[in-house]
């Protein structure tokens, strides 16, 4: 189900060029290639205020990552690393030159692993209230430390997420999830919303009871890479792309404190707090972080297409 509207068109027909396939979806534009990385259990949807936008700025592609939206798992590992593996296929044999990387919450970790393990491929970086490790003296809100907890235990995790579909459909499971990601879940366009309800429904109906697998799988994979310290901080150290850093300063989901710690390392990125905004300011806020984005683009790339590394500066 696609909504057809004057302000949310449905997007050009999907790319999967990748054997197995990948779910991409091009929202046009020309120029340096934007590719846009959801969060855990999200999907290109994630995108649809911000993308439209963002295809005045370079050409816009967004992912389906692996395991979610309309990318099937086809024996692939849906973990930061094999998530990361995908991406550097994509951007390798489809893409075929350096893109910017854009990546949200569970998406920014796995474009910064990128950014650092293959720098050639990654022409800048935008990480948007990116996943990554907790800042010192620092804690989670209640309701996500909750969440974490029983999503990590095994079998625990697929009752209660199946157990919450059965009883509340998609639209309870999406508007749950956006609720927390949002300091004002209103912001964000009802067509956007019914899209979204409309793809978890059809992954639903698809895999009554494994829908939710990827999402656990991933979150439990998330949750031990950010626990290699030495792994993580290498990954912060060996990004050389211009980097854009944001972070909505109503985030519940991963604390404004966090991504304050991480820019204090990479002094070199441009860090921007959003104001009064949540873990998905591309959704909540789409013209104000589009406007953001837009105008560091020519900063970080004053000739489209041409890499600038900057030396990794630890502080």
């Amino acid at each position: 189900m696609r909504l057809e509207s004057a302000r949310f068109p449905p997007p050009a027909l999907p790319l999967s060029e990748l054997r197995p396939p990948v779910h991409c979806v091009d929202y046009g534009g020309r120029g340096t290639p934007l590719v846009l990385l959801h969060g855990l259990g999200g999907s290109h949807l994630n995108w649809l205020p911000s993308a439209p936008l963002l295809a005045a700025h370079g050409r816009v592609l967004a992912l389906d990552l692996v395991g979610f939206g309309r990318t099937p798992p086809a024996g692939r590992s849906v973990g930061v690393e094999g998530q990361r593996q995908m991406l550097h296929r994509y951007l390798t044999e489809v893409v075929r030159e350096p893109a910017v990387l854009v990546g949200n919450s569970f998406g920014g970790l796995i474009a910064l692993a990128q950014a650092a393990e293959a720098p050639r491929t990654v022409a800048g970086l935008v990480l948007v209230s990116p996943a990554q490790r907790p800042a010192p003296q620092t804690r989670l809100h209640p309701t996500q430390l909750l969440r974490l907890a029983l999503h990590t235990l095994p079998g625990l995790g697929e009752f209660l997420l199946w157990w919450d579909g059965r009883r509340g459909g998609a639209r309870k499971l999406f508007l749950d999830v956006l609720t927390l990601g949002c300091a004002d879940v209103r912001r964000v366009p009802a067509e956007v919303v019914e899209q979204n309800v409309a793809l978890i429904a059809e992954r639903m109906a698809r895999m009554p009871v494994g829908h939710a697998a990827s999402y656990l799988q991933a979150t439990r994979s998330l949750l031990l890479a950010l626990l290699r310290r030495r792994r993580f901080e290498a990954w912060v150290r060996g990004v050389q792309a211009p980097t854009l850093l944001v972070h909505g300063r109503e985030d519940r989901l991963v604390p404004l404190a966090f991504s304050e710690a991480l820019a204090a390392q990479r002094p070199d990125w441009e860090f921007a707090p959003l104001e009064d905004v949540g873990h998905v300011p591309q959704m909540e806020q789409a013209e104000a972080f589009t406007q953001l984005v837009g105008g560091w683009l020519p900063r970080a790339l004053p000739r489209p297409g041409r890499v600038t590394p900057r030396s990794p500066s630890l502080g």
